[in-house]
């Protein structure tokens, strides 16, 4: 209350108050500034700290300018195993894998009139087979499949051996091809057909997972020709020019037969 009545008392008299005491303690201690580093863009969620730092990888830039000409062939393989990349090879061959033969070695003769063989690839089956529908039915076996044939063979090493097997079947069959319209061009599919024929499999021993596949058959030489498919075909319309032309054509060829020739006349000629 005193210091109040006093500071009121001095305001009215127009005495002011010497600060300089005051100022003389401030100005002779020493003030001590200190620098700290803030970072001012720091996210203001703590959650996931780690994440947000991980999602940022450094990724090591190879300089493409520190190989030499007299880099050591050591070194070199060096850097390349750190980097995960292959040496370079002075060959540019290939290897090459051999699964299949492309030939019947040692092929089975059958007794005459019985069959004969015919190689089967992926082309000749597929041929002639776009746009088609094909039903094929097994209806029953005549004849219990039995092995006439079994050969084994190399190939370039000894170690790479392929077998062969032939196995003769004698069995019913059904086939029916149709076109793209729908209309059947060869075979029915109600009238069953007796069909011997000697199949080939073959087999890459060397392979550990390798299995029988397909690779020739035999055709009966007494089955008789097979009669040709109607094949259809788009009509184009012909257009009204194409048909003024050839009606010019024809009436200027009769009319150079029906005219009279003469002795001074030259001859007609006919472009054909």
């Amino acid at each position: 209350m005193s210091n109040l009545v006093s500071r009121a008392f001095n305001y009215f008299c127009g005495v002011r108050p010497n600060n300089s005491s005051l100022l003389l303690s401030v100005t002779n201690k020493s003030i001590i500034l200190n620098q700290i580093k803030c970072r001012h863009t720091k996210h203001w969620n703590p959650k996931f700290k780690q994440f947000r730092k991980e999602k940022v990888i450094k990724v090591k830039l190879p300089d493409f300018n520190e190989y030499d000409d007299n880099i050591s062939q050591e070194k070199m393989k060096a850097r390349f195993k750190e980097q995960g990349l292959m040496p370079s090879r002075p060959w540019i061959e290939k290897p090459i894998f051999i699964g299949c033969t492309g030939s019947i070695f040692e092929p089975y003769v059958p007794p005459e009139g019985d069959g004969k063989f015919s190689i089967v690839t992926t082309t000749e089956v597929q041929h002639n087979t776009l746009d088609k529908t094909i039903h094929w039915i097994f209806n029953e076996s005549l004849e219990p499949p039995r092995v006439v044939h079994v050969r084994c063979t190399n190939v370039i090493s000894k170690e790479n051996v392929f077998a062969q097997v032939t196995v003769r079947f004698h069995n019913q069959q059904t086939l029916a091809v149709y076109d793209r319209f729908g209309r059947l061009i060869h075979g029915s599919e109600i009238v069953k057909k007796d069909v011997l024929e000697y199949v080939v499999f073959e087999k890459h021993i060397a392979n550990q997972y390798g299995t029988w596949r397909v690779h020739a058959k035999i055709i009966p030489p007494w089955m008789p020709e097979r009669e040709h498919a109607n094949r259809t075909y788009i009509l184009q319309p012909e257009s009204p020019d194409d048909e003024d032309n050839a009606d010019d054509k024809d009436s200027s060829f009769e009319a150079l037969q029906t005219a009279p020739i003469t002795k001074n006349d030259p001859q007609p000629q006919v472009n054909t």
